[in-house]
């Protein structure tokens, strides 16, 4: 996709809630926050199951709860405490999954991971290795 789709898929979201995320490509602040508070792994996760919804967040998780059961219960405790009695418009799986392939090529390329980078990933991220290799081969205008 060129930078002008991009451009023309974060125009759809409210401008005030949007960040400029490396060359350009625009990434809604919540998925910022999301990132910073359950790392970018569980932020793809909670995108790939819920992306494109409202969710409300509850002031304290049940073990029943949509997101204890998705995320786990320490990681769902650390989403409440942050966005307590909230609802949140999540973005679409595409921005999830923008976000994700940026963070499997950053982390790949970082030089921090021992043994098989690829094999590391792949279980990280929920992918098959030839998905890893795939996504860091991809050349993006935003990397």
């Amino acid at each position: 996709m060129g930078a002008a789709h991009w451009r023309s898929l974060g125009a759809v979201i409210d401008n005030e809630k949007v960040n400029v995320f490396k060359g350009g490509f625009i990434l809604p602040n919540l998925l910022q926050e999301m990132t910073d508070v359950l790392g970018p792994a569980l932020t793809y996760k909670l995108g790939q199951s819920m992306g494109g919804a409202r969710v409300y967040v509850p002031k304290k998780i049940q073990a029943d709860d949509p997101l204890g059961l998705l995320l786990g219960g320490q990681d769902a405790e650390r989403l409440c405490a942050h966005y307590a009695g909230n609802v949140l418009d999540l973005p679409s799986k595409y921005f999830f999954r923008a976000v994700r392939n940026h963070h499997i090529r950053q982390e790949y390329h970082s030089g921090t991971l021992t043994g098989s980078r690829a094999d590391h990933l792949a279980l990280k991220y929920g992918l098959s290795r030839r998905q890893v290799l795939n996504v860091v081969r991809q050349q993006c205008h935003f990397d």
